[in-house]
C-alpha cells in the first residue's frame, strides 16, 4: 500500500525502469519506487507517460487520474 501523491504540473516524460517511477523534467530526474505510490495526478498536456508506467501503477494498485486544463 502506497503512502505517495505525484503531482506532475508542467512538462514531463514519466517511464517505468527496476521497479520504479521515473520522472524526468527540464529541472531533472526523480526517481519513486512503485510501491511507495499512491495516487499519480497529471494536471498538464504536455506530459508523455510510457505504457509501462501506467502498467506497473495500475497493478501495484496505484491510482492515475488525468486533470486536464
Amino acid at each position: 500500500m502506497g503512502w505517495r501523491s505525484v503531482i506532475i504540473t508542467q512538462h514531463a516524460k514519466i517511464s517505468y525502469s527496476s521497479r520504479q517511477l521515473v520522472v524526468q523534467t527540464r529541472d531533472g530526474t526523480s526517481q519513486i519506487p512503485i510501491s511507495d505510490i499512491q495516487i499519480v495526478l497529471i494536471t498538464t498536456l504536455s506530459a508523455v507517460v510510457t505504457t509501462a508506467a501506467i502498467a506497473a501503477l495500475t497493478s501495484s494498485g496505484a491510482k492515475v487520474i488525468f486533470f486536464g486544463p
